[in-house]
């Protein structure tokens, strides 16, 4: 049965986002950048998509504010009128295309951070914050502030924060594969040592399974 808080953490699925970008597209925008920014995987590599679509939003609203003038100027219409119409498209489309960019660009510094995080955690296998913190770099309570976050995200699912004893808490984990594969227990199973290509988090995996990043849940070969 699906995890209702592993669904939740993700977002929407990419069929609802497709659909609605389709059919209504500013309902779809939302639930993209929704999608971008709660789904573990898309934060780490998708900002350019959410960078794209605001380019594209802004460019739009451009192309339309000049068509929308220079007609108005031939037909001689109300241009006060016209001058309303093109300064809500410039609100609605150029100022939500670069609110995107805006966005994607923050995304985009959130997903590098975490991705030292992660290398700190998983490759250099820091548990002490103050010493994680130290290598990111930033101060011990912005340290504990992102580490939750990423747990509330999915990023460390099984651990914890220590405050006491100022320790991410990791439990051990299993390598993460299919459920089609065998179980581990029915039959000794090869396994090896990758790097994750999203993360960069070292992950050792069942050969012949469908694994998936431990830390970012990125398919792994």
């Amino acid at each position: 049965m699906p995890d209702n808080k592993a669904l939740a953490k993700s977002g929407p699925s990419w069929g609802t986002v497709i659909v609605l970008l389709i059919l209504f597209w500013p309902v779809g925008l939302f639930f993209l950048y929704k999608k971008l920014t709660s789904d573990k995987t898309a934060i780490l590599r998708n900002s350019q998509v959410l960078s794209i679509y605001g380019w594209v939003l802004a460019v739009i609203g451009i192309l339309y504010v000049i068509l929308g003038v220079a007609s108005s100027a031939r037909e001689t219409q109300d241009m006060a009128a016209t001058i309303g119409a093109a300064s809500f498209i410039l609100l609605f489309f150029v100022g939500g295309g670069f609110l995107m960019i805006a966005k994607a660009n923050k995304m985009k510094k959130t997903g590098n951070k975490y991705k030292r995080y992660i290398d700190a955690v998983a490759n250099q296998r820091l548990t002490s914050i103050d010493q994680i913190a130290a290598v990111i770099p930033v101060q011990y309570e912005e340290a504990a502030s992102d580490l939750q976050k990423m747990i509330d995200i999915g990023y460390f699912e099984i651990a914890y924060i220590d405050m006491a004893r100022r320790e991410l808490i990791m439990p051990a984990r299993q390598p993460v594969y299919s459920a089609s594969a065998s179980a581990p227990g029915a039959g000794a199973r090869a396994t090896k040592a990758v790097r994750c290509k999203s993360c960069g988090a070292n992950n050792t995996i069942v050969v012949g399974a469908a694994n998936e990043c431990e830390f970012c849940g990125s398919p792994l070969e």
